[in-house]
């Protein structure tokens, strides 16, 4: 693809490839977050809202999500 630079907005074409409000915006929108998830696979984060004791606390805990993320592509590289 392409990439252009412009100088000035005013020599930037008027055309936009979907128009505001679109309903295929959505459609596309979501179907990049469907790609998105599917080649980072699901996260270790727990969802929902966590109270921590203490920033140190809050620190490890994301340590620990980290690990745990590093050794599933680990894995999943080695093909386990």
């Amino acid at each position: 693809m392409p990439v252009f630079k412009y100088r000035r907005i005013e020599d930037m074409p008027s055309q936009r490839w979907l128009e505001p409000g679109d309903p295929a915006i959505v459609r596309n929108l979501r179907g990049v977050c469907r790609m998105g998830v599917a080649l980072a696979g699901p996260l270790p984060i727990p969802r929902g809202l966590h109270k921590y004791r203490s920033a140190d606390e809050l620190y490890a805990e994301k340590e620990r999500w980290e690990t745990v993320r590093v050794q599933r592509l680990r894995a999943a590289r080695e093909g386990k």
